[in-house]
């Protein structure tokens, strides 16, 4: 590592920053993962395409259209602008990700980002996205939504046991798929890749054929007008409007996913710098022609009132029943598949992170790779949490509560890495990174991350159709945020304060290769 760049980074971030001349532990392994992982460097170019494409493009656009259109009260233009919003957010942050991702190639991804950056008060935004991350490393819109679009390939009627049960079953298979083989799993993933991929270009000559051709040659009436493009069927408040911004941007979610497992990914700098702008590319080309088609094909009503198939739907009216109903419905439930195969694997990569912080109970023995070389326990974790959700919550309406809790946090650790961005910038103006993101971008990304935090607040309760008498969601995710505040308090502070302690961490190699960190307390006295 002979870049000065890196240099500058590994003396005045990791050594001073973070104070890990606490620990036996080489300041250039933390910073570039330049230490091999025990799954070792695996995955390529189209490798990474895959993991960003099938952790974007799952259920969301074939689910949530219906959504996002009820809550920019079933107004075209409105419709528009949110998707745009969210499209602006994921393009910047995308390249926030990767100046980041390029100066700390290492598994981790927010997590890495923010703990280097806001690295004071010690360990507590490792403490506040660690807790978070498990807490909520399950998977749950997808398989449901897979089970429904199956289901309905088949003619069978959609109940919600049947769902449930189809949801269940796809998501052991795929966590027993991740668990068993890590060479395995990815291949499955790249294989899916190729349908997902496949389905973007549909998509894409769906809008060009719906659009640019004469509806005596389609046969499918274009609905869409001037004047009702501009209009809106029901009133639009700043928090449905926001709630519109949410469930965009969760159906957009996963641009910044792909930094989760770097340590696995050949020459990341050179890998992610193609593999990400691309797979936004093909990603949005898709988004934006099923968009144009569902506000044009559809009626206000059709497209307001069909739910979680709004995909099927519109297939079936543009492409009849056999191909669009019936082919392209299966592939939408094959690329949803896809979608919980790299959720599945993400979600664990980012526990098995977690686990490797040493700061919650029984670290050592979930962060193990044992006995195949996969995060296994991370997956059995992932694999219970979601079979509990699936079991337990009564409706869909609970699907959309929990999911909405999840996804308001997340605005929220991107609202800060936009920030980090900046403050990394300021505070070393002489460190250039290989990958360079707008500032102008960085600043757009915290302006709409702060309106879409401060807006559910104002108005009409936010929470999803069937929870409006729950409690707000937005306030459940800040009790759970000040939880893990607590966490860290009783744990680095409280604690050590009664105990007369400091933690130190030192650095372990497992038996599978692995490194962990484990907590020492060391007496107060013996710093003097």
């Amino acid at each position: 590592m002979s870049d000065p760049t890196y240099k500058k980074l590994d003396s005045t971030i990791v050594e001073r920053e973070l104070g890990l001349e606490l620990e036996s532990h080489d300041s250039h392994t933390f910073l570039l993962g330049s230490k091999e992982s025990p799954q070792g460097r695996h995955l390529g170019i189209y490798s990474v395409m895959v993991l960003y494409i099938s952790r974007v493009v799952g259920s969301g656009i074939f689910a949530t259209g219906s959504v996002i259109f009820e809550s920019c009260g079933r107004s075209p233009l409105m419709f528009a602008l949110a998707w745009a919003i969210s499209y602006t957010v994921a393009i910047c942050g995308l390249y926030i990700y990767l100046e980041l991702g390029s100066l700390i190639p290492r598994s981790g991804g927010t997590k890495v980002f923010l703990e280097l950056i806001f690295n004071k008060p010690r360990m507590l935004m490792t403490v506040i996205f660690s807790v978070y991350s498990v807490a909520f490393g399950f998977c749950i819109s997808s398989p449901l939504v897979f089970g429904e679009y199956f289901l309905r390939t088949f003619d069978l009627a959609v109940t919600g046991l049947r769902t449930r049960a189809l949801a269940i079953g796809f998501v052991t298979l795929t966590c027993m798929f991740h668990a068993v083989s890590t060479r395995h799993g990815v291949m499955m993933q790249n294989v899916l890749g190729v349908m997902k991929i496949g389905l973007l270009v549909v998509l894409l000559l769906t809008g060009i054929w719906v659009i640019g051709f004469p509806t005596s040659m389609t046969g499918v009436e274009n609905t869409l007008t001037w004047e009702r493009f501009h209009q809106a069927e029901k009133p639009v408040t700043i928090a449905s409007f926001s709630n519109a911004i949410i469930v965009s941007s969760f159906t957009l979610a996963g641009w910044n996913m792909g930094h989760i497992s770097s340590n696995e990914v050949k020459d990341p700098v050179r890998t992610y710098k193609i593999a990400g702008p691309l797979s936004m590319l093909l990603i949005l080309l898709g988004y934006t022609a099923i968009n144009v088609c569902y506000v044009s094909v559809l009626t206000p009503t059709e497209f307001a009132e069909s739910g979680n198939l709004s995909g099927s739907v519109l297939f079936e009216k543009v492409y009849g029943v056999h191909f669009g109903k019936r082919f392209l419905t299966f592939s939408v439930a094959m690329c949803t598949a896809s979608n919980i195969f790299v959720v599945i694997y993400s979600v664990s990569r980012m526990s098995q992170e977690v686990f490797r912080e040493g700061v919650l109970p029984f670290s050592v023995f979930m962060a193990s790779n044992k006995p195949f070389g996969t995060p296994l326990r991370s997956i059995c974790l992932c694999l219970f949490l979601s079979v509990t959700i699936l079991v337990l919550a009564p409706s869909g309406g609970v699907y959309g509560y929990i999911v909405s809790i999840e996804g308001y946090p997340v605005q929220l650790y991107t609202l800060f890495t936009a920030l980090g961005l900046i403050i990394l910038r300021r505070r070393y103006p002489e460190t250039k990174a290989p990958i360079r993101a707008s500032v102008i971008g960085a600043g757009l990304v915290v302006i709409i991350m702060a309106y879409v935090l401060v807006s559910p607040f104002c108005g009409g309760n936010p929470n999803p159709k069937g929870t409006e008498s729950w409690i707000s969601y937005p306030l459940v995710s800040i009790t759970l945020i000040f939880l893990y505040v607590l966490y860290w308090l009783v744990m680095f502070k409280l604690m050590p304060w009664i105990g007369r302690y400091k933690l130190v961490s030192e650095t372990l190699e497992l038996d599978d290769g692995l490194t962990i960190k484990k907590w020492v307390q060391v007496p107060q006295s013996y710093f003097g």
